[in-house]
């Protein structure tokens, strides 16, 4: 099992590779590069959220099996990505309002399912951070209670990254189709063709990284030990509590 994982973490970091990298050939030598100008500006918006939501966001979340340093250390590592990750949104976020804002006639914010979801995930993103920053970090609660709020940490944090492989792919699937209706992409044509393999990709990266997270939790052993949760299936129960 070991060896799988390990496997499936090497996938998981290459896939999201390949997906930040297909998105900037598709926005920079495909949809005409990146500027704050009102034709441009778009573009940065899936850089940037690919470059944090997937990229980053995958790293983060598999810090602890990335990197061979103290448990200290590593969630160091994994806060400054998440951090890091945050603002690169903020920079996506205020590159999609204004190149909706700055057309003519404006467009609308705020209407398709993809910003409904997205803004959704960003909103909790940054709760978790706080919570887990005043948690772990500053002004850091007691063992005992870092020890019962981290199994939901770690809960959360998947769901909120299964909700933000989820977005990723609706903004695939979103920039795809308007390019198709309005600027007559042929739906068939080399970059439709590429904007379905990114989606596909997506979700391939989604499934990697859940399977080298949840398999690792379900064969390590061991104690809960201050902020580090290891997990035992049979002595504790899904909210990791000891069994008694």
């Amino acid at each position: 099992m070991k060896r799988i994982q390990n496997v499936t973490l090497a996938l998981a970091l290459m896939t999201a590779a390949v997906i930040f990298i297909l998105i900037c050939y598709w926005m920079m030598s495909i949809r005409g590069g990146l500027g704050w100008d009102v034709s441009h500006v778009f573009n940065i918006h899936p850089v940037m959220m690919s470059l944090s939501l997937v990229l980053l966001n995958t790293i983060a979340v598999l810090a602890y099996r990335i990197f061979p340093f103290r448990h200290e250390i590593t969630k160091y590592i994994h806060g400054v990505l998440q951090i890091t990750s945050f603002a690169i949104i903020v920079v996506g976020l205020v590159a999609v309002f204004r190149s909706h804002d700055r057309v003519k006639p404006p467009i609308p914010n705020m209407y398709s399912l993809h910003s409904w979801f997205g803004i959704s995930t960003v909103v909790i993103f940054a709760l978790q951070m706080v919570l887990g920053f005043t948690a772990f970090v500053f002004p850091k609660l007691t063992a005992e209670r870092r020890a019962a709020i981290l199994p939901y940490h770690k809960v959360l944090g998947i769901l909120i990254y299964c909700f933000m492989v989820s977005t990723a792919a609706l903004g695939v699937f979103d920039r795809i189709t308007l390019s198709q209706y309005f600027a007559k992409v042929p739906k068939f044509g080399f970059e439709s063709v590429m904007a379905n393999v990114i989606g596909i990709l997506i979700y391939v990266l989604g499934g990697f990284t859940l399977f080298t997270l949840l398999a690792h939790r379900m064969t390590r052993g061991a104690s809960v030990v201050g902020d580090e949760e290891r997990y035992i299936v049979a002595d504790y129960d899904l909210a990791g509590t000891p069994k008694r």
